[in-house]
């Protein structure tokens, strides 16, 4: 019984650690209340809101971000319903907008938006490459085993960013390596897929320690991280904003092609805003990360508990 008990208590102590260790970071997140205040300033600056208006969009925002956060924590482990819920807010702050302000500051904040998303001019993605794109190496089953790293499709739809893990060894003459290898911020393309969303799906190559190349079901896209940053395009693709379906081919296998990907219409913002992006979008993800780590700790730790007091 006193082993019970200390494990609990040890249980309890991981699950407060854990806790504390979530909440600390580089710097100290805002409240609701000084985001809507951040968010009142800023409207008030541009629309030159009522000492009303003010009062009852921060009553307002200050509610919604209350109510974001919430859901962020409920759907912590789940980035598509994440997706879903910031663009239910983006219509509902719309729509209290448009109940809030004159009609005439409904039309200035619509103008300034779209000005806003203006300067996310387009351009063809090709126009954004560090070097051209390419197709990977096709290398048959019988001399695989020995060699160096190669990324195949398994790997690419098992992770969507790619760190120094193990994949299959494949045999390379000089002018493979070259020609083939990957390094780090490349954008990998799958050309294949059994059904439509899965054409197109990108990956990002995190971290390789070793000379690793890429299979010939894939597509190589390495960006000039002077007007383009890696981590942004990956988000990019990933988003509902992504224009990669306009692209995807239906025949047998739903495809894409390198000469269509590298003419695919993109929006480029100004880098310093990609990769400002980039950054909260990567925080959230390793929060994600961390979440199913310790769910996965503590589900581990319980199991071993029943079994050894209960089986």
């Amino acid at each position: 019984m006193k082993k019970l008990v200390f494990l609990a208590t040890t249980l309890l102590m991981f699950l407060a650690i854990t806790v504390n260790a979530q909440q600390r970071g580089p710097r100290e997140r805002m409240t609701p209340e000084q985001q809507a205040t951040r968010t009142v300033e800023r409207l008030t600056t541009e629309l030159k809101l009522t000492d009303k208006q003010q009062a009852d969009l921060k009553k307002w925002y200050t509610e919604s971000f209350k109510k974001r956060e919430e859901a962020m924590q409920k759907n912590r482990d789940n980035r598509e319903a994440m997706r879903d819920q910031m663009k239910k807010d983006r219509e509902a702050a719309d729509a209290e907008l448009k109940k809030v302000l004159t009609e005439e500051q409904y039309k200035t904040y619509k103008a300034n938006e779209e000005k806003r998303m203006k300067e996310w001019q387009q351009r063809k993605f090709g126009e954004l490459y560090k070097v051209p794109s390419r197709n990977g190496l096709s290398k048959p089953s019988r001399v695989r085993g020995s060699g160096y790293k190669m990324i195949n499709m398994g790997e690419l739809f098992a992770n969507d960013r790619i760190y120094d893990i193990d994949m299959e060894l494949v045999p390379l003459t000089d002018s493979e390596k070259e020609k083939a290898k990957v390094e780090s911020g490349d954008l990998l393309f799958a050309r294949q897929s059994l059904i439509a969303s899965g054409a197109g799906k990108c990956s990002i190559v995190m971290k390789t320690s070793e000379l690793t190349v890429f299979e010939s079901h894939l597509i190589r896209v390495r960006l000039d991280q002077e007007i383009a940053d890696p981590m942004f395009y990956y988000y990019y693709f990933k988003s509902p904003r992504s224009p990669m379906r306009t692209i995807v081919e239906h025949c047998v296998q739903a495809g894409i092609k390198a000469s269509d990907l590298e003419k695919l219409l993109v929006k480029v913002p100004p880098i310093e805003e990609q990769r400002k992006t980039a950054r909260v979008l990567s925080r959230i993800d390793k929060k994600i990360e961390v979440n199913k780590e310790i769910n996965e700790n503590l589900a581990d730790q319980a199991q071993a508990i029943y079994q050894q007091y209960f089986l």
